[in-house]
């Protein structure tokens, strides 16, 4: 059986202390910094043209992709810089013989340029959740009089922001 006046004589008493009760407060806020990232979420595989023929009146053209995520709103640069060679937008063969080819941006057909050449192409990030995709569009002109090899030259992707 149920004791009713010790369940009530509890409920007095400590109901009673709570009247007594003080209290503080103290505010705090919470914060976090979003700063600008970007990174190359997908990177541009070798471009490979085959092979050149150098009696074809056909130039030859080759592409690839590449993506870029980056903290929604943040604003970018990309230039296409290259790291071996003596010149512009040259292959060479290792005997000092040199096919010459451009690389153009897909959506424009304006000439991929280097850091400070004016050519830079631009970018605005729509959401870090989402990549934007880019299209290099490589070409080698025809007559181009050089001996056969293999020809190469390396270049870097850059993104500045």
């Amino acid at each position: 059986m149920i004791n009713f006046k010790k369940i009530l004589l509890n409920t007095l008493f400590f109901s009673s202390i709570g009247l007594n009760a003080a209290s503080i407060t103290s505010n705090f806020n919470v914060i976090v910094n979003v700063p600008d990232v970007c990174i190359i979420s997908t990177s541009p595989s070798d471009m490979n043209f085959g092979n050149y023929d150098v009696m074809s009146s056909t130039q030859l053209t080759s592409s690839t992709t590449f993506g870029i995520k980056c903290t929604d709103g943040t604003s970018y640069e990309m230039t296409i810089d290259k790291v071996s060679g003596s010149n512009e937008r040259e292959m060479e063969d290792g005997n000092g013989n040199v096919i010459t080819y451009d690389l153009t941006y897909a959506a424009d057909g304006l000439a991929w340029g280097w850091i400070g050449s004016g050519d830079e192409v631009f970018g605005d990030s729509i959401s870090s959740l989402i990549e934007e995709t880019y299209t290099i569009n490589g070409t080698i002109p025809i007559n181009q009089n050089v001996p056969s090899g293999s020809y190469s030259q390396t270049n870097t992707l850059n993104v500045v922001y």
